[in-house]
């Protein structure tokens, strides 16, 4: 991801006729994370799978009131919403060294 910036005035708006300072974020990854599980037993789309993950990721899933309902320190695409209702739950997933990645996923039954 390249970002470019432009130097700032006292009142925040860019400074006209300056140079652009473009900054290569190397810290995020490119990942692929599903926003649909379908858990139906037809061994399509069943689990959470994130493409390209690392190892070591810490993943935790929420429930629409904040309630942690599942959590695993070195998440290994195995997460099939076991025992939940079908709905909206809400990802952290913490990929080290400060690459954090929140979103959500819907659950379908």
């Amino acid at each position: 991801k390249i970002t470019n910036f432009s130097p700032l005035d006292t009142s925040g708006c860019p400074i006209s006729n300056s140079q652009y300072i473009t900054i290569k974020d190397t810290c995020t990854l490119d990942l692929f994370i599903p926003n649909l599980i379908i858990v139906n037993d037809d061994q399509k789309n069943e689990t959470f799978e994130i493409q390209k993950l690392p190892e070591g990721c810490l993943l935790e899933i929420y429930n629409r009131w904040g309630d942690c309902v599942y959590k695993n320190s070195f998440y290994d695409n195995s997460w099939k919403a076991q025992n939940l209702e079908a709905g909206v739950y809400y990802y952290m997933l913490d990929a080290g060294q400060k690459r954090i990645y929140k979103g959500w996923v819907q659950v379908m039954k």
